[in-house]
């Protein structure tokens, strides 16, 4: 895109488009005209949760035509499919870690949908590092790190045809909070509030906002587990002013505890290094500049 980062759920963007290009699978494709897709804005809280209700599927009849987790090529080709993508809410969705036909390993999402249960493949590319680290075995989304209140969207998609069908993928997971967040005292970032499953910070990030960063600082510790998170500062970014939320990593030197800053910014959806920050906000960090 024109930000130079590749497009994400709930991003708003302006695309050129020469033509419609549809198939049997999928009717509503589109050929995209030669240029940049121009970035508009992220949607976040009230007003993401207004556009996903607003195309969310009511909750009736099986999902893309069938219950199964693929549609035979030979059927859509008889019957084209009305639809390829579906947006719903299930009540309540679970990650399954295991392994395909050829043992590689495979993220797929476990969901009720109206009075079926679904195990689709995961093709959303955001959740990897989320789970990445976790061994083989199926996962409630809050021992994921989703402690705080949402709701779960999930864009399924209807996939290119492969042996003979076209499977039924999980293209994007998206939890948007439910409730605002509220800004905690300076002494609140001293006690730990929040621990993502694999202690790393871009974990940490996209539990806590619900999407994933746009930029993180290039600092090599960043990359590490270990970090957790400690609530909302009361510093604010002064590139777009929004409040920073503090995660903190326990490191050593001289036989004594000491603690790394992150400070995560969901206004400019990025990961501050304190070498970063203004001289002002260093010196309320650390007593001192």
């Amino acid at each position: 895109m024109s930000n130079g980062d590749r497009i994400k759920p709930l991003d708003v963007a302006t695309v050129q488009v020469q033509r419609p290009t549809p198939e049997d699978h999928q009717p509503e494709n589109w050929l995209s005209a030669p240029g940049t897709w121009e970035f508009e804005r992220s949607m976040e809280g009230k007003e993401a949760l207004d556009f996903l209700h607003a195309h969310a599927l009511a909750e009736e009849g099986p999902l893309l035509g069938n219950i199964s987790d693929r549609v035979s090529s030979l059927a859509l080709h008889e019957n084209p499919a009305a639809s390829s993508l579906a947006l719903i809410t299930p009540s309540t969705v679970k990650v399954h870690i295991t392994t395909n036909a050829n043992e590689n390993r495979q993220v797929r999402a476990e969901f009720e949908w109206a009075g079926e249960n679904y195990s689709l493949a995961v093709t959303d590319t955001t959740w990897e590092p989320v789970t990445r680290d976790l061994d083989l075995g199926p996962y409630e989304l809050s021992s994921l790190g989703f402690d705080r209140p949402a709701e779960v969207f999930l864009t399924i998609s209807l996939g290119e045809e492969f042996h003979g069908s076209c499977f039924k993928l999980v293209a994007a997971i998206v939890p948007v909070p439910t409730v605002a967040r509220e800004p905690a005292s300076a002494a609140a970032i001293e006690s730990p509030t929040t621990t993502a499953a694999n202690g790393q910070l871009f974990t940490l990030y996209s539990v806590q906002f619900g999407f994933t960063p746009r930029q993180v600082a290039s600092s090599g510790r960043f990359k590490d587990g270990g970090w957790v998170h400690e609530g909302t500062t009361p510093w604010t970014c002064s590139d777009c002013g929004s409040l920073f939320e503090a995660a903190r990593k326990p490191y050593l030197s001289s036989g004594k505890e000491y603690r790394y800053w992150a400070l995560m910014c969901a206004g400019c959806r990025r990961i501050w290094a304190p070498q970063e920050l203004p001289a002002e906000t260093r010196t309320a960090m650390y007593g001192k500049k």
